[in-house]
């Protein structure tokens, strides 16, 4: 009424359907004494209709729209093993292992562009980075020589492997389209249009003959290890290992890079950056050389303690995908071209015109003449900037964490074992993401200017992060014997870091909301729990064979009889979130909440507060009705950082009871080894409520104002309710 549109609260369900069907074939067979092959194949073929699992911005009103996200596809799994013993002392192991991997995610309805409003209350499309179609064949050659001379146990080994992918990526292919509000969104006047083009002819990516991609990637290592019986009670183990992840390559190569420019500062360099064609996305690095060290110490020689330790470096291999997409959706092969409304922007780029229902569902995207500006053929630049580019620094090394721990065990009483550890590690040249095309307060003082206005907002890889943990736990354990098995542990650890992982979003319910730092130049700002932290984690499992009670009568025996009971329980303390805002760019950098949805990444956090750097752990009904109001929060004069930490609040705790019944059935028509066995199974036996974490979205609150309507604070999604699951195995 009188212009306003009404906001309320719909309620719905969405059913999501996952069908997996899987073989197995497996031959094992001994030629000689000395001589022993496998060979094993698994196949599985998992659908999903893709009904609830939408992840952008309104989501869940996506979902009760029936917007859908079908997924499908193959994994194909082939090992393959050759056994050799040589003598009692030299035996040869050799292993080849090939995947192949299909899968395809689709947008429904296919033709549906995305439809988002600046003030993030509604959304309308299946996520915007689909339809996704890929190939992946990956091959592994591995050989391993164990020589065992005297007190020395030696074993030596090399690994070679290959990947191939091919695949398309049409993110934004379907076009994406940014409103004001709602009112301009019923009126069908966009303020932003972006789309992934082929930037030569400012055409839907789709029609373009660098569409589909081909990458390859080969890794080598080779490894030598002597665990050395130094005496009867002590043996010392020591390695090293030597790794080399190839570089990532497109066969024919359509693949691109930005080249930074002269200057002091990244912010300098990239103000002269240009895009070209590459050879090499970034340097190989061959000097990756991972020592280990360890021990195993019987102190009193008795059997009775066991002191371990061990130190090691291990190299971890940066995944494809933060590799592969810079190659694939920067110019000249591919760009996100803007265009944006002369109504809100005093001229711009062309829209797609005319704005009608017509134009706005055909698929491909009938694009108007020089979208995006054209391709300036001396950088490489659109003439109207870009939307959401991913760029990789051509210096990035190989990560790797330095690993220790030390643990002492002693049994109490026959089978019955204590054990108490400790173990750290510390993580070095990790994959980080950040922005650096923004300054605090703005470029030379003009708030929001950034360094080079035509790259706009970047996510730009580095191997610059790092993280440490920390953690000690006590272990009680029962080993199997007299019908049961007991064992319970509890570890209290920490994790700190700067960013959790490189795009870390993809971790379920994470809370994480943004990557990249609060500040560009000040990383530090951002060190603190990471969103994988969990302080306390309690776990106890048990199983008990009841039996099969002879000494009872035969209806007892037939009904109580041969059952195996089995359970879990854990506890794990709550998850650390962040409380940021998506709509107001508190620092002036021009990033953040300057970005407009759906790629926009929320970097800025207020001020702490009466409240405290820290609240939380509840019970979780405090998470479903509020754990705080925006009025909580106070927004920094200016352009200036929050003062509030980086995951400084504490999420809903998770507890859970799984529950298994077993009971196996001789079979006689099967056979002397004809079996049939039974399991009944409860997942979340209790049916307890595992809250997600919290909105921590201070600008999305603003935007609804009525506690009411607004989720800020509130937990609005749960883990998985109870599941009971029946099973049938025979066996023969």
């Amino acid at each position: 009424p009188g212009g306003v549109p009404d906001i309320g609260i719909g309620a719905g369900q969405a059913i999501n359907h996952n069908t997996t069907d899987q073989y197995v074939a497996k031959i094992d067979h001994d030629f000689r004494l000395n001589d022993k092959v496998f060979v094993r194949w698994v196949g599985d073929y998992p659908r999903s209709t893709g009904a609830g699992e939408l992840t952008t911005y309104g989501g869940l009103g996506r979902i009760m729209r029936g917007f859908r996200r079908p997924s499908g596809g193959f994994i194909g799994n082939l090992a393959v093993g050759y056994t050799h013993l040589f003598s009692q002392s030299v035996l040869n192991d050799f292993r080849f292992g090939y995947q192949r991997n299909r899968a395809f995610t689709n947008a429904f309805p296919s033709n549906v562009p995305n439809f988002f409003l600046n003030d993030l209350t509604l959304g309308f499309g299946s996520d915007f980075f689909i339809p996704i179609n890929f190939t992946n064949n990956a091959f592994n050659f591995k050989d391993n020589v164990i020589v065992t001379r005297g007190r020395h146990a030696m074993k030596m080994g090399v690994e070679y492997n290959h990947d191939l992918e091919t695949g398309v990526f049409d993110s934004a292919s379907r076009g994406i389209y940014v409103f004001t509000g709602l009112s301009d969104f019923v009126n069908d006047i966009p303020a932003v249009y972006e789309a992934q083009i082929d930037p030569n002819t400012g055409q839907d990516i789709t029609t373009s003959p660098y569409h589909q991609r081909h990458f390859r990637r080969r890794d080598f290592a080779w490894f030598f290890q002597d665990d050395w019986k130094l005496r009867k009670n002590l043996t010392i183990n020591a390695g090293l290992r030597w790794e080399y992840f190839g570089v990532i390559k497109e066969t024919n190569g359509k693949q691109a890079g930005m080249l930074l420019g002269s200057g002091n500062t990244i912010q300098d360099q990239l103000i002269n950056a240009t895009f070209a064609q590459v050879s090499e996305m970034y340097k190989p690095n061959y000097k990756n050389f991972a020592p280990l060290l360890g021990l195993a110490w019987d102190p009193l020689g008795n059997g009775k303690y066991s002191v371990r330790g061990a130190w090691a470096i291990n190299y971890d291999r940066i995944h494809s995908d933060l590799l592969s997409e810079p190659a694939r959706f920067t110019p000249p092969f591919s760009a996100y071209g803007i265009g944006l409304n002369p109504i809100y922007f005093g001229g711009g780029c062309p829209m797609p015109t005319p704005y009608s229902v017509a134009n706005v569902f055909t698929s491909p995207q009938v694009l108007p003449t020089g979208f995006g500006g054209g391709l300036d053929p001396s950088t490489n630049y659109l003439g109207c900037g870009f939307g959401g580019l991913l760029l990789i620094d051509r210096n990035l090394k190989t990560p790797y964490v330095e690993q220790w721990n030390l643990s002492l065990q002693h049994e109490l009483v026959n089978n019955w074992m204590l054990e108490l550890s400790y173990a750290g590690n510390q993580g070095h040249r990790l994959a980080f993401t950040n922005d650096p095309n923004r300054v605090t307060g703005g470029y030379q003082g003009n708030p929001s200017t950034r360094p080079n206005p035509l790259l706009g907002g970047i996510d730009y890889l580095t191997t610059s992060g790092s993280s440490n943990y920390n953690g000690g736990s006590v272990q009680l354990k029962k080993q199997f014997s007299h019908g049961y098995l007991l064992q319970t542990s509890y570890t209290y650890g920490k994790v700190l870091d700067i960013q959790d992982d490189a795009n870390a979003g993809d971790f379920i319910g994470s809370g994480t909301g943004y990557n990249g730092t609060m500040d560009a130049s000040k990383p530090r700002l951002d060190y603190g729990r990471s969103s994988f932290d969990i302080r306390h984690r309690l776990t106890a499992n048990g199983v008990w064979e009841i039996g099969q009670m002879s000494k009872q009568g035969p209806v007892v025996r037939a009904l109580a009889g041969g059952w195996q009971i089995n359970t879990i329980f854990s506890y794990e303390s709550g998850r650390p979130f962040t409380v940021f805002n998506s709509v107001v760019d508190y620092n002036g950098d021009g990033g953040g909440a300057a970005q407009a949805p759906p790629t926009g990444n929320a970097y800025d956090r207020p001020d702490v507060t009466s409240l405290g750097n820290s609240v939380g752990c509840k019970s979780p009904h405090a998470y479903v009705n509020g754990l705080f109001h925006p009025s909580d929060f106070t927004q920094p004069p200016t352009p200036r950082d929050g003062t509030l930490g980086r995951n400084t609040f504490c999420g809903p705790n998770y507890k859970g009871l799984d529950l298994s019944l077993v009971r196996n059935f001789r079979a006689r028509l099967l056979g002397e080894r004809g079996k049939i066995q039974f399991r009944a199974e409860a997942f979340n036996a209790l049916n307890r409520v595992n809250l997600y974490l919290p909105d921590g979205d201070l600008g999305v609150a603003g935007l609804i104002p009525n506690p009411v309507f607004s989720t800020f604070g509130k937990s609005t999604q749960a883990y998985s309710p109870r599941e009971l699951q029946f099973g049938l195995k025979i066996s023969w």
